[in-house]
């Protein structure tokens, strides 16, 4: 609608009832300070742009223009949560500086105003901090309070508002000590956190056989050792050149007769380690997360010839293949062809 939006701050006549909107003058020499002050052409400027009485002191149009708008109250038209947070924080801003004045904050009665004639009494707000810390963790956690006062409508406009730009300067040395107090406090969390955690090992549950379930899936600790002691020579098992020639698929056997085994790097997901190092050397960046990663070796037929320890996932297939020990278990089998995937 032309003349309810401000051409400088896009203020709105629905954003903002209380204010005026005026027309551009045409009167040329208070049109030209217009342009001046707001840093507008005047090929910017359309019949129906006006401006807002934000712009002027005291709302008079007669004075001269201001680029920078006055102090804006959220609409009393908006209920939703976003305005309601709006106005919370403007009184409870008004309510610190009220504390940082006279040092409490009591039970108080308001005097109703020529803009209101209903008289706000506010319930006690907070108590008066016992340390520098209470302080602190009180203003720097974005001035929210415990209580608000029960006619919050009204508060922005009826709550008493002297000394408010004098006590800012008087909380700044609580806000610095509490900061402070915020960062010590942090930095002994930080140093509990990085304190690496006992290594998990098997002995820890063995005599306990509810966590060797949990941990392993056996019943008992004897069947899981059983186990493992019985598949323990198979464990380092690599077949033999002949056994490989001898199951080779026909496609290999007419293009690539030699091949004894196919490798490729293989990673798994793991969480993100607590320590900052760890955290870059297993990130992968082809995974994009933190990984650990294998070397996995196969026999053209399909059959997995060998598995690698793990390694961190930063490192790459050609360092991985050199330290696994893979190379190692080659050199007695002269004569035989490694396909990389």
């Amino acid at each position: 609608m032309p003349g309810t939006w401000c051409r400088v701050c896009n203020n709105s006549k629905s954003g903002d009832p209380n204010a005026s909107f005026h027309r551009f003058p045409t009167n040329l020499e208070r049109r030209a300070i217009w342009l001046t002050v707001f840093n507008l052409q005047e090929k910017d400027i359309k019949p129906h742009h006006s401006v807002c009485s934000r712009h002027f002191l005291n709302g008079d149009v007669k004075n001269k223009p201001e680029t920078n708008p006055g102090k804006r109250f959220p609409s009393p038209l908006k209920s939703g949560p976003r305005a309601k947070r709006a106005k919370n924080r403007e009184a409870n801003k008004q309510l610190i500086g009220l504390y940082s004045t006279t040092g409490s904050l009591t039970s108080t009665s308001v005097s109703p105003t020529p803009s209101s004639s209903k008289s706000v009494t506010t319930s006690t707000i907070i108590q008066p901090p016992l340390s520098v810390a209470d302080v602190g963790e009180q203003l720097v956690s974005d001035y929210q309070v415990h209580e608000l006062p029960n006619n919050v409508d009204d508060a922005s406009s009826t709550l008493p508002t002297n000394g408010l730009q004098s006590s800012s300067l008087q909380t700044v040395p609580l806000v610095n000590a509490a900061l402070l107090a915020r960062i010590e406090y942090l930095e002994a969390q930080n140093t509990s956190r990085n304190e690496c955690p006992p290594t998990f090992r098997i002995d820890q549950v063995k005599h306990d056989d509810r966590l060797v379930r949990f941990y392993t899936g056996f019943i008992t600790y004897r069947i899981f050792l059983a186990f493992f002691n019985f598949l323990g020579p198979e464990l380092d098992w690599m077949p033999s050149v002949q056994q490989v020639a001898g199951t080779l698929p026909c496609v290999f056997k007419e293009k690539f007769p030699n091949t004894f085994a196919i490798i490729d790097g293989s990673e798994i997901f793991i969480e993100t380690p607590t320590d900052l190092q760890m955290q870059s050397s297993t990130w992968s960046q082809y995974k994009h997360h933190n990984t650990a990663k294998f070397l996995i070796a196969c026999t053209p037929n399909g059959a997995v010839s060998y598995v690698s320890p793990l390694y961190v996932g930063s490192i790459s297939d050609v360092e991985l293949t050199r330290i696994s020990g893979f190379l190692t278990k080659l050199e007695d089998k002269p004569g035989i062809s490694i396909m990389a995937d």
